[in-house]
C-alpha cells in the first residue's frame, strides 16, 4: 500500500515538473531522483512510471505549443479590445513569433510522433487556430479541413467549425462561411448557446452591406439574449450600424437608453463614445462637448483620458475656439519631448501634436512653430501621425528650398512659381495660398506666358473644388478662353461650362493621326503605310505620350507582321532611347530587343550556312547575262535587310522636341496596346 502511495507522489512530481519545464526531463536525471527518494525497490517504481516516462517528449511538444499558443492570445487579446466589431487584427511581430513557435511545436507532434495520435486533434485545432489569429486563412482552413476529416467524431470538431466560419468571413467568402456556420449549427446545437454562429451571421450580413438586415438580426437575437453583457453588446453594435447609416436619429435614442454598467466599462465608455459621434455628425457641438466633460469627469473612463482629451480640443477648434484647442491639445502633449516621443504608445498624442502643427501653419501662419510640432511627431509610434509629419515635413523642405532657390530666366522663375502653388495646393494642404499663387504668377508680365493659361486652370479648379466658389471659377474660364483660344486649358474651360467644344488642341490632332495609322492597316490593309504614318507621327509629336505608343506600334507591326527583323530591333531601341521610362520601353521593348537580336543572330548564321553549300558560279561577262538562281530561304533573309524607312528617318536627327505647354500624361487616355 506504501509503495503504491510512493509511486503516485512520484508521479505527481513528474507531472509538475513537466508543467514547469521547457524541455523533456531527462530520463538519467529522473532515475536519480527516484533512487534517492526510494533507493529500495527502485526498479519495480522504474516498472511503474515507464508508461508515463514513453508520452514524456510527446506531451511536453504539445504542452510547450499550448503555452505559445495561449501566451500570445492573451498579448493579442489587448489589442482586439480597441477593435471590437473586428474578428481579427493583424498581430505585430511579438505576437506573430509566439503564434509561429505554436505552429512548429505542434508540427513536431505530427513528424515526432506519427503513431500516437492522443493528442493529433488537439494539434491540428491549435495550429489551425495559430494561423487564424496570424490571419493565414487558408492554412487554417486546411488544418480545421484535416481535423474534421482525420477525426471524425472528435468533441473539438464544434470550436473547429466556429473557427472554420471565421476563416471564410476573413477570406471575405461569405457563402461558404454561411455554409459552415449553419452547418455547425445543426450538428451542433449547443454550439449556438452563446449565440456565437448568430454573431458570425450577423457579421456577414454586415459585410455584405446588408446593414439594415444585420439591424433586423440584431434587434431579434437581443430579444432572446439573457446574458445582460452581450444584450448590451448587440444593442451597440445595432446602434453603430445606424451611424454607419447615417441614421444619427435612430441611434441616438437607442445610446441614450443604453445601460452604462460599472463592472462593464469598456462597453459603458463605447456607448458614450457613440453618442458623442452622433452629437457631433448632427452639428450639435455643444452636446458634445457636454458629454465630453460629463465622461472626463467619470473615474471608470480614466484610461481613456488621452482620447477624451483629443476630441475636446479637436471640438474645440471646431467651434473656432482656438485658443482652448491649444490649451487642450498642450495639456495632452506635454509629456511629449524629442527623447520620449519615440517610447509613447498613445496614438491621441501623436493625432494631437499634427492638430498643433496644423493649426500653427493654417491658422497662425507660424511655420516654424508648426515645423518643432512636425518634428516630434515624425518620432511617435503611431504610423498614421508619423506618415503625415515626415510628409507634411518634407514639403515644407522643398517649399524653402524653392523659394530659396536662385534661378535665371523667365521660364525657371515661371516653373518656381509654379511649383510653390502646387506645393501649397497638393502637400501643405492651403488653397487659399496656392490659389492667390496661381493668380499672381498669371498677373506677372514677366514670366514665360506659356504657362500662364495653366496657372489659370489650376486657379479655377481651386476656386470651384477647394473654395467652392463657382461664379470665381466661371470667371477665370471664360478669361482663359478669350486669352488663349488655341490651348487645351480653353477646351477644358469650355467643356467645364458645358460650352460646345471647338478647339482642337495639339493632343487632339496626335489622336486624329493615329487613329488615322491605325485605319490605314485594319481597314486599308497598308501595312508599309500604317508603320510610316505611326514613325512620322512620334517624330511630330515627340513630347506627348501618343508619341512612344506609337513607335512601339510600328516597331511591333514591322517585327510581328513584316518580320523585318532590323527594323524592328532600330524602332524598339528608339523608344527605349528617347523615351526610357515610358512602360513601352520598359515592358514592351526591352524584352522585345533580345528576342530580335536573338532572331538576327540565327538567320545570320543560317545564311552563312547556305552560303557554304551553293555551287561556285563563273562572273558573268558582258555577253553571258545569266545568274545564279536563289533559293527562297535566301531571297527572304536578303529581303530583311531592305528596310523600310531609310537610315536618315530612323536616326531623325533633324527632329526637334517642340515643347508644349500643355496638359500633363494624365490628361491622355493611354491606348491599348496591339495585340500579339
Amino acid at each position: 500500500m506504501q509503495s503504491d502511495t510512493n509511486i503516485i507522489r512520484v508521479q505527481d512530481i513528474f507531472y509538475w515538473i513537466m508543467d514547469n519545464s521547457e524541455k523533456p526531463i531527462i530520463f538519467l536525471e529522473l532515475r536519480r531522483i527516484v533512487t534517492a527518494v526510494f533507493p529500495a525497490g527502485r526498479f519495480l517504481l522504474f516498472s511503474a512510471l515507464l508508461p508515463v516516462l514513453s508520452c514524456t517528449a510527446y506531451f511536453n511538444t504539445y504542452y510547450n505549443a499550448e503555452t505559445a499558443f495561449r501566451e500570445g492570445l492573451q498579448l493579442h487579446k489587448k489589442i482586439l479590445r480597441n477593435y471590437p466589431d473586428s474578428l481579427v487584427v493583424t498581430p505585430p511581430a511579438e505576437i506573430a513569433s509566439k503564434y509561429d513557435r505554436t505552429i512548429t511545436k505542434t508540427v513536431k507532434v505530427f513528424e515526432a510522433f506519427p503513431k500516437g495520435k492522443k493528442w493529433h486533434d488537439d494539434a491540428l485545432l491549435l495550429m489551425g487556430k495559430a494561423h487564424f489569429y496570424k490571419k493565414e486563412n487558408e492554412k487554417a482552413i486546411r488544418r480545421f479541413r484535416q481535423l474534421e476529416q482525420d477525426f471524425p467524431k472528435s468533441e473539438l470538431l464544434p470550436e473547429a467549425y466556429l473557427y472554420m466560419g471565421m476563416a471564410y468571413i476573413e477570406s471575405d467568402n461569405l457563402d461558404k462561411a454561411e455554409e459552415i456556420l449553419t452547418t455547425a449549427e445543426k450538428r451542433f446545437p449547443k454550439l449556438n448557446e452563446k449565440q456565437q454562429i448568430t454573431l458570425l451571421l450577423i457579421n456577414i450580413a454586415i459585410r455584405r452591406e446588408g446593414k439594415s438586415q444585420a439591424i433586423a438580426l440584431l434587434e431579434k437575437t437581443r430579444k432572446s439574449i439573457r446574458s445582460e453583457e452581450l444584450r448590451i453588446d448587440l444593442l451597440l453594435r445595432t446602434a453603430e450600424l445606424y451611424i454607419d447609416l447615417k441614421q444619427y436619429d435612430k441611434a441616438i435614442v437607442l445610446l441614450k437608453k443604453a445601460p452604462r454598467k460599472k463592472k462593464f466599462p469598456l462597453q459603458s465608455f463605447r456607448i458614450d463614445r457613440a453618442l458623442f459621434t452622433c452629437y457631433r455628425s448632427v452639428d450639435s457641438q455643444q452636446l458634445a462637448m457636454d458629454l465630453l466633460v460629463s465622461m472626463l469627469g467619470q473615474k471608470q473612463y480614466y484610461q481613456y483620458q488621452d482620447e477624451l482629451l483629443y476630441y475636446q480640443g479637436a471640438i474645440f477648434n471646431e467651434m473656432g475656439k482656438t485658443d482652448e484647442a491649444v490649451r487642450i491639445f498642450k495639456k495632452l502633449t506635454a509629456d511629449i519631448d524629442t527623447t520620449t516621443a519615440a517610447t509613447d504608445t498613445s496614438s491621441f498624442k501623436g493625432r494631437a501634436l499634427i492638430e498643433l502643427a496644423l493649426i500653427y501653419q493654417k491658422q497662425m501662419e507660424d511655420y516654424k512653430k508648426a515645423q518643432s510640432y512636425l518634428t516630434l511627431a515624425s518620432k511617435v509610434q503611431d504610423t498614421t501621425s508619423k506618415k503625415f509629419a515626415q510628409k507634411r515635413l518634407s514639403a515644407f523642405e522643398r517649399l524653402i528650398k524653392l523659394r530659396e532657390e536662385a534661378v535665371k530666366g523667365d521660364s525657371a522663375v515661371s516653373h518656381r512659381s509654379f511649383a510653390i502653388g502646387e506645393l501649397f495646393r497638393f502637400e501643405l494642404d492651403e488653397p487659399d495660398s496656392a490659389y492667390d499663387e496661381f493668380l499672381r504668377l498669371a498677373r506677372d508680365t514677366a514670366v514665360d506666358t506659356a504657362i500662364i493659361p495653366k496657372a489659370l486652370c489650376q486657379a479655377a479648379l481651386i476656386a470651384r473644388d477647394e473654395l467652392g466658389d463657382t461664379v470665381a471659377c466661371d470667371s477665370i474660364f471664360k478669361q482663359i478662353i478669350k486669352r488663349y483660344p488655341a490651348s487645351e486649358y480653353a477646351k477644358t474651360g469650355q467643356e467645364e461650362l458645358q460650352l460646345k467644344v471647338t478647339i482642337k488642341t495639339r493632343q487632339d490632332s496626335a489622336w486624329d493621326a493615329y487613329t488615322t495609322a491605325e485605319r490605314l492597316f485594319y481597314k486599308q490593309n497598308d501595312v508599309k503605310g500604317a508603320i510610316h504614318a505611326f514613325f512620322e507621327l512620334s517624330k511630330t509629336y515627340p513630347e506627348l505620350p501618343v508619341a512612344p505608343r506609337s513607335l512601339f506600334a510600328a516597331a511591333w507591326f514591322s517585327d510581328n507582321v513584316l518580320y523585318k527583323n532590323l527594323t524592328a530591333k532600330k524602332l524598339y531601341e528608339r523608344i527605349c532611347d528617347k523615351y526610357p521610362k515610358s512602360e513601352y520601353c520598359t515592358e514592351q521593348a526591352k524584352p522585345r530587343i533580345k528576342i530580335v537580336v536573338d532572331t538576327l543572330a540565327k538567320l545570320d548564321q543560317l545564311r552563312r550556312e547556305n552560303e557554304k553549300k551553293r555551287p561556285v558560279t563563273p562572273k558573268a561577262s558582258a555577253g553571258n547575262k545569266s545568274v545564279t538562281p536563289d533559293t527562297t530561304f535566301a531571297a527572304t533573309v536578303e529581303n530583311d535587310s531592305t528596310e523600310i524607312l531609310s537610315e536618315e528617318e530612323m536616326v531623325d536627327e533633324t527632329a526637334t522636341d517642340t515643347a508644349s505647354t500643355a496638359t500633363p500624361d494624365s490628361a491622355v487616355t493611354t491606348p491599348a496596346k496591339p495585340v500579339n
